[in-house]
């Protein structure tokens, strides 16, 4: 963290369980309201996620806030504030094939967001994993060629998965997004290679921002940071990189945090 924090004009969020509050799911009201004062103070307003833009245009009242830029599928695609594409690294379909053949070698289910949004299949498992990210709106079908952004495998033996699939895909990347899930990307994209596309975009030095975020996902971009935020409920190895660890778990712990810097 350097001295210069106040002329710092970037501020970037993970979505679940970071804005998108980690009981109610929602843009708690203070978030908004501090959101909107920021936006009111000039600052640039980012959003660094997994999910892909179809998910998250759905949240409620995120079309609310002015947002400068989107980081989506964990860095594969980027958007202006237009959401004219930046990137577009998504997979090809030779890749989507042997992902989707994976799942079903090992009988994983596989969540899926793209041309359409979709479940393999339905386990006690997944069925936590649609509590946790609030997946209402979904096909349970075999996987037939879909165009497909997000991969996300859902099982309990989370650790197993995660190095068979570093062995049979070493070309791509995989991420541990929670407790029984695991995303897949292409290798060589990240949330912090997104936020340097839209720090270059913007003409800015490229690490001069604020992040705030609380999975492994987010560690590279919390490490970088001017500013590197962890939920209270973070992870150990977010929290181990982070400047600063909100100190309570509430719903008004990101509009604390602005203040604590004296951003507003």
């Amino acid at each position: 963290m350097e001295s210069d924090d106040k002329n710092m004009k970037t501020i970037f969020f993970d979505l679940d369980d970071t804005l998108l509050d980690v009981h109610s799911k929602q843009i708690d009201p203070s978030s908004m309201e501090i959101l909107q004062a920021l936006n009111a103070k000039g600052y640039r307003l980012g959003i660094a996620s997994s999910r892909p833009l179809e998910r998250i245009m759905g949240i409620p009242h995120i079309n609310e806030i002015n947002w400068d830029g989107y980081v989506t599928t964990n860095g594969v695609e980027v958007y202006d504030q237009n959401l004219c594409h930046l990137e577009d690294h998504s997979f090809q379909q030779e890749d989507l094939d042997a992902i989707f053949a994976f799942g079903q070698k090992y009988q994983i289910p596989i969540f899926s967001v793209g041309q359409i949004e979709m479940l393999t299949g339905i386990d006690p498992t997944v069925r936590l994993f649609m509590k946790k990210y609030d997946v209402v709106d979904y096909q349970c079908k075999p996987y037939e060629g879909e165009k497909q952004k997000l991969i996300t495998y859902i099982t309990t033996d989370v650790e197993t998965v995660y190095q068979k699939l570093k062995e049979e895909f070493p070309l791509y990347h995989s991420v541990k997004g929670g407790p029984f899930n695991i995303d897949i990307f292409p290798k060589g994209y990240s949330k912090l290679t997104g936020i340097h596309t839209l720090m270059q975009h913007w003409k800015q030095p490229r690490n001069d921002f604020m992040a705030f975020g609380d999975s492994y996902s987010d560690i590279c971009t919390i490490q970088a940071a001017k500013i590197g935020v962890a939920m209270y409920h973070a992870l150990e190895p977010v929290k181990a990189v982070a400047d600063y660890i909100c100190p309570e778990d509430r719903p008004d712990a990101i509009a604390q945090t602005i203040h604590h810097f004296g951003l507003l």
